[in-house]
């Protein structure tokens, strides 16, 4: 296992190296903790011992059509 230490993020992009291949998911290593990501997020190229950064951010459009989504079905079906 390949260990990370001290990853530090810098703001909402967090630093990660890929481990290994498992089928379509790419085993990575954050903090000393592996996750699994689904290979088509990473970009072209990625290779076992990469480091790779994810950002993470808040999409309130999309949260917002699905309430709005739910919201409706919930008074279909609910009330």
């Amino acid at each position: 296992m390949i260990t990370v230490g001290d990853n530090k993020s810098r703001g909402d992009d967090f630093v990660m190296i890929i481990e290994h291949f498992e089928g379509n998911w790419a085993v990575v290593v954050y903090n000393n903790s592996t996750f699994n990501l689904p290979k088509e997020l990473l970009p072209k190229g990625a290779r076992e011992g990469d480091a790779i950064n994810l950002l993470v951010t808040l999409n309130s459009e999309t949260v917002t059509e699905y309430d709005e989504d739910i919201d409706l079905l919930s008074n279909k079906y609910f009330k």
